[in-house]
């Protein structure tokens, strides 16, 4: 995955208003208003990816027999 970082940095920290200076943006990182949840949750996407690699080991085990 890549993030793209917006060019101007106003837009650099999630919440932050046009004009914020960046000792504000600092703390608001700092302090974790900035920060949100992730949506789904990282254990969701954890099992989610559990269950697509046995899925596909299954499948692979199963009809992929060398010959």
């Amino acid at each position: 995955m890549l993030t793209v970082r917006p060019k101007d940095e106003t837009a650099a920290a999630p919440g932050a208003m046009p004009g914020m200076d960046m000792k504000k943006k600092m703390d608001m990182a700092a302090s974790g208003t900035a920060i949100h949840d992730p949506s789904p949750p990282v254990w969701v996407m954890g099992a989610v990816s559990f269950a697509v690699l046995a899925i596909g080991a299954t499948i692979a085990l199963t009809f992929g027999k060398a010959h």
